[in-house]
């Protein structure tokens, strides 16, 4: 399961598994139905599959999902974690989460 999400003028696809391990992958493509191209983006810092995104003010938010057992690190706490990437600089980095309750 890989996820989906435009920014009304780009499509992103992120994640998904191979088809042959069911592997998670890290990798992220984007399409431009203006220049009907594809292009990648930089991978993920974690391969997931059956997360969400969305993209908000310029960055690609990664949410969720499941991880490869065999790539978890012990630092991880036995959960996953959220990516942001900066579509100018295209860097990934960690989202850190306010510990306050989801008001839902």
């Amino acid at each position: 399961g890989f996820s989906a999400c435009t920014d009304g003028d780009t499509l992103y696809v992120s994640g998904g598994s191979y088809s042959i391990t069911q592997s998670p992958l890290s990798c992220v493509h984007m399409y431009s139905p203006a220049k009907n191209a594809w292009s990648q983006l930089p991978d993920m810092l974690k391969p997931r599959q059956y997360h969400a995104s969305a993209v908000c003010d310029n960055y690609l938010y990664v949410i969720g999902g499941e991880e490869d057992e065999e790539e978890r690190d012990e630092d991880d706490l036995d959960r996953m974690w959220d990516e942001i990437n900066d579509s100018i600089s295209g860097e990934w980095n960690r989202i850190v989460w306010s510990n306050q309750e989801m008001p839902f």
